[in-house]
């Protein structure tokens, strides 16, 4: 939850120039009570300015968020798999 909230963060630092607020819960479980660890997020459209003023804005790029969060998975995955390796 920690990396996806980071990712919307950054993305709308460096796109608008604020600070979102988001609210991040994580599922385990599919609706077929399956193993299906998701994360769901609520995040505002908009943000705070360094100023404290709130600035509205409601576009996101779907796409290159689900490719960035694609790509932190799996270094997380791997970084998984190396620290067991070594320390066994």
């Amino acid at each position: 939850m920690d990396e996806a909230a980071r990712i919307i963060s950054e993305f709308f630092k460096k796109k608008a120039k604020v600070t979102p607020g988001i609210i991040a819960g994580l599922h385990t479980f599919g609706s077929r009570v399956n193993f299906n660890p998701h994360v769901h997020m609520l995040v505002t459209m908009g943000g705070l300015t360094k100023k404290g003023k709130w600035k509205q804005y409601d576009f996101l790029l779907f796409a290159m968020l689900r490719k960035q969060w694609q790509t932190v998975v799996l270094k997380l995955i791997r970084k998984g798999v190396t620290e067991k390796v070594n320390t066994t």
